[in-house]
């Protein structure tokens, strides 16, 4: 019996921009005070927990027999409070979870990860939580059953809205590695019966594997998406009516590397964290710092955080229609450009080092294949394409998205020959014009209106020096008219451009444009904004321990340890 009044803990306050409501962390009898404290506009993200729900093979609870575990009492208390509840049902290990969420009678085998060491990440209360294998076959035939109740608690309570499975990971080494990626025992268990049923149903196969052992790698890929595909499928499957599909949250400080650092908060460097907040933005990825302490999450790292995970940002990630309307009035990180279909020639051909030092953060990488709508949005952004991994139905859509005046760069190197006697087809028989060139590497220049394609064999430019492919980058976006202001900044500051569209009385610009600084440092640092003849300064907000001065120059931002700053101006053509 709890003899005293429940209390809010620190980790339980709210965070602006990422309302995670991890109900099990705080006493039933604060569940309305919790949700009631949550930001008016942001969804808040209520993840189940499986281990809570599922104590025993046979029992399901959702609240019948314990307080703590009643979801239905939780989303009548966001109806009566007006808050917009969307479930999350993890898909893999998750490392806010005991045992990564697994029910204890299944927390058996350990997951481990790439070296060999146990899989295990520090939480916001600097506990470290072991994650647990998903590839052990009890462990799916239980989420099966798991997400059948599931389905059917929601189905009875009239629930009707969204659920979005998660898959959770960090980032390393500019990649997204999932917690699910496992490299135990199980995994290679179920790897080698995979192995068997492959021997009777693609014995090439196998005969690839014999012949050349580093095919294994390209098997273990193949095997890993199989099982995670799964658990996807069954999710889909038992929770059909709510289902809205599958999200993925990346964790700061959740790399299992960090566990040393984050043992003293002293070592626990903001700048890091802020980085890494941006390349999770660059991966297009959902960014979440809920593993850190609350005492980390403060000052410039909070308003980075406040700056970049926003309601805009959350819902583009959902893709709720009816928010449309406000994503293009409220700011969101500048893109310009598209990557799609991410491999190794992007750094190879040095697009990433040119993007990186030109275009800081105003990039995107994408790993699933490319699709054209007729209302696609984002057609005025640079698409690349790698023809290495292209398939037919992909191609055809890169086609389309030129027609419409989209702009496309195309690495034709392993472009199959389907593809490129559909490319010269294509040319020929809508009669647009081409220029042939032979710039470091053989080019064609197609333009049809707006549109414009550019042909390159990423292979050539391979052979050229850094300073050579850097030049080619620079020499082809000189085709793009992308105007940006040039910025002379010291060492260690971090800053990030967003932009949105003009409002009513904003009319003269084309779009709004903000340039965020931030000093993570303990040191005193400058920047300087150069003068562009398309930027108007409008105004300058939330200065945190600066001084903004306005030269011949540009403008010139003196920032003191810990400090930050907003710029927005007004951008025409």
């Amino acid at each position: 019996m709890q003899l005293t009044t429940p209390e809010l803990k620190k980790y339980d306050s709210v965070f602006p921009g990422e309302n995670w409501f991890f109900y099990w962390k705080t006493s039933p009898s604060l569940w309305e005070s919790k949700i009631q404290s949550y930001n008016d506009v942001s969804p808040i993200f209520v993840p189940v927990y499986w281990g809570l729900h599922n104590e025993n093979p046979e029992q399901f609870d959702f609240g019948t027999n314990r307080p703590e575990t009643d979801l239905k009492r939780i989303l009548d208390i966001a109806q009566n409070c007006r808050k917009e509840i969307v479930l999350i049902l993890p898909l893999g290990p998750s490392p806010f979870f005991t045992s990564g969420g697994l029910p204890s009678f299944l927390a058996q085998s350990l997951a481990h990860d790439s070296t060999g060491k146990v899989l295990a990440v520090v939480d916001n209360e600097k506990r470290i939580n072991k994650l647990f294998s998903y590839y052990d076959p009890r462990v799916f035939q239980a989420f099966r059953k798991f997400t059948w109740h599931l389905g059917q608690f929601l189905s009875q309570n009239g629930f009707n809205k969204e659920l979005f499975g998660a898959d959770f990971g960090y980032l390393e080494n500019n990649d997204f590695k999932s917690y699910f990626e496992d490299y135990s025992g199980a995994f290679l268990k179920g790897f080698h019966r995979y192995l068997a049923q492959l021997e009777k149903s693609e014995p090439q196969k196998i005969e690839n594997l014999i012949s050349t052992p580093a095919y294994e790698n390209v098997l273990k890929n193949d095997y890993a998406k199989l099982i995670k595909s799964l658990y996807i499928d069954s999710a889909k499957e038992t929770i059909a009516a709510n289902w809205s599909g599958a999200l993925r949250f990346c964790c700061l400080g959740g790399k299992p590397n960090d566990i040393f650092s984050r043992s003293h908060e002293k070592w626990e460097v903001q700048g890091h964290y802020i980085r890494t907040l941006f390349e999770i933005l660059v991966n297009g990825l959902l960014p979440s710092s809920f593993l850190l302490p609350e005492s980390v999450r403060t000052n410039v790292l909070q308003k980075a955080l406040k700056d970049v995970v926003s309601q805009s940002l959350v819902q583009a990630h959902l893709n709720n229609e009816l928010y449309d309307e406000e994503l293009h009035t409220s700011f969101q990180p500048q893109v310009f450009f598209k990557v799609f279909s991410k491999n190794s020639t992007m750094e190879e051909v040095s697009l990433k080092y040119f993007f990186d030092r030109e275009y800081q953060w105003m990039y995107r990488i994408f790993s699933q294949d490319f699709h054209y709508e007729q209302d696609y949005e984002d057609i005025e952004k640079v698409h690349f394409f790698f023809g290495e991994k292209l398939e037919l139905t992909e191609f055809n859509q890169i086609l389309k998205l030129f027609l419409n005046g989209g702009r496309v760069f195309l690495d034709k190197h392993k472009l199959s020959p389907e593809l490129s006697k559909r490319l010269n087809l294509f040319l020929t028989e809508n009669s647009i014009e081409t220029e042939s060139i032979n710039y470091l590497t053989p080019l064609l220049k197609a333009s049809l209106g707006d549109g414009l394609l550019i042909a390159y064999d990423s292979e050539k430019l391979k052979e050229q020096s850094l300073v050579k492919r850097v030049g080619f980058w620079e020499t082809m976006t000189k085709f793009l008219k992308l105007n940006t202001c040039a910025l002379d900044i010291d060492e260690g500051i971090m800053y990030i451009w967003k932009n949105r569209c003009s409002n009513t009385y904003e009319l003269n610009y084309e779009e709004i444009r903000r340039i965020s600084f931030y000093n993570p440092t303990s040191y005193k640092k400058k920047a300087t904004i150069r003068s562009s003849q398309n930027y108007a300064y409008l105004k300058t907000l939330d200065e945190v321990s600066v001084e903004v001065r306005s030269t011949p120059v540009g403008i010139d931002i003196d920032l003191m340890p810990g400090a930050s700053v907003s710029i927005d101006f007004g951008y025409f053509e």
